[in-house]
């Protein structure tokens, strides 16, 4: 995977919400809302497809390899 294949925390945020008017728990929505999409990836499929990359946001993966 390249770097263009991650989805970087901060355009999430700034997508969701302009600047102006992101409410002080952003962070926590985000990271709820991602955990909600995660368990229900993985209760269908059994399977990986969304990875937390620390410092960046998050990738989409193939789902067979959690790997880097």
């Amino acid at each position: 995977m390249q770097e263009r294949d991650n989805v970087r925390f901060d355009d999430l945020k700034n997508h969701l919400w302009k600047n102006d008017e992101q409410p002080e728990n952003a962070n926590a929505i985000i990271y709820n809302e991602v955990s909600k999409i995660r368990r229900i990836i993985n209760k269908c499929t059994k399977k990986s497809f969304l990875r937390s990359i620390h410092g960046i946001g998050y990738r989409f993966i193939n789902g067979e390899s959690d790997s880097v």
